[in-house]
Order: structure tokens, then C-alpha cells, then sequence
């Protein structure tokens, strides 16, 4: 496990019962998690788990790469996908754009390091509902989720100013 990861972790444990105390309600969802790391995913699974508020959102399966989160999302039809973009074999945009096409009910939520404006449109254009930077990962998931949830594209706050400069005065 690298520090990065153990740093997240102890934010995750510290910080969500803050997040859900705050009045942050989900509806019933089914996530697919899509990454080629597998501290990654637990993580993931562990904060969808510590949201007690809501036991009817969890991680019915996970993927390692983009051709297994395809295969996976078609079978399983999830609510929603979480999507990393740098995949073994193919690119995460490649995957979400099978994805979209060949399970459209999908919500595809991108769950990534990558903040190069260029590559976050372009995630975007696949038809995806939202863009989450792996850094906000701890406090912006479950409100991500629950945007989706409310049929609303989410993209990170980091992000959102990124492309509305004016956003963060």
C-alpha cells in the first residue's frame, strides 16, 4: 500500500461520519468499481460501506481493467459505473464509450488522477455523468453519488474552477 493511499485511508475514517452527518441521503444504487488498483477499489468499498445512512447503495462488482469493466457493466447493469482513465488494456474512455453504448441506463462517473482540462471534456463527451478527482475522492464520493442519483452531472470542485475561474472568488 503505498503512503498515498494510507493517507486517503486515515481521511476516509476521520472524515465521513462528517460528510454523512451533515444530511448527505442516497437512494438505492448498484456501483460497479472499475481500477486497476485493488487498495483502490477497497477504498472505494469502504466509504460506500461507512455510509450507514443509506445501506441500500453498494458495490455489486468490481473490475480491474477496461475490458472486464465492460463485460461486467453490460451483465450486471449497475446504476452506476466508477470509471478510472488509465486502464491496462484499454482507456477508460474507450471503456465508458462501449459502456454508454451497449448499457446506455448506466451513469458513468470517472474516478481519476488525471485534471488536464482537455482529457476531463473528453471524458465527458463519452456521454459519462460526472468527473471525480482521486484527490477529492474522501469528500466528494458520496456527494457524487448522490447528484447521480438526482440524474445531475458532478464533475470535482477542484475541477469546476478549473473551468469557471470566476467559481472560485
Amino acid at each position: 500500500m503505498t503512503l498515498d493511499v494510507i493517507m486517503i485511508w486515515v481521511r476516509v475514517r476521520h472524515f465521513t461520519f462528517g460528510l454523512l452527518g451533515r444530511g448527505v441521503h442516497l437512494t438505492s444504487s448498484r456501483i460497479l468499481v472499475v481500477d486497476p488498483f485493488p487498495a483502490l477499489r477497497a477504498l472505494i468499498c469502504d466509504i460506500i460501506a461507512e455510509c450507514k445512512s443509506s445501506p441500500v447503495v453498494h458495490v455489486v462488482a468490481e473490475a480491474s481493467n477496461g475490458l472486464e469493466g465492460v463485460q461486467k457493466a453490460v451483465a450486471m447493469r449497475p446504476d452506476v459505473v466508477l470509471l478510472e482513465m488509465a486502464l491496462p488494456d484499454i482507456s477508460g474512455i474507450e471503456a465508458a464509450r462501449e459502456i454508454r453504448k451497449q448499457a446506455p441506463e448506466c451513469k458513468v462517473l470517472f474516478v481519476s488522477q488525471h485534471h488536464s482540462p482537455m482529457l476531463v471534456l473528453e471524458a465527458l463527451n463519452t456521454g459519462a455523468h460526472g468527473y471525480l478527482l482521486k484527490s477529492e475522492l474522501v469528500f466528494e464520493l458520496i456527494p457524487a453519488l448522490q447528484a447521480l442519483a438526482l440524474n445531475r452531472q458532478f464533475i470535482s470542485n477542484r475541477l469546476a474552477c478549473q473551468f469557471n475561474p470566476q467559481s472560485g472568488k
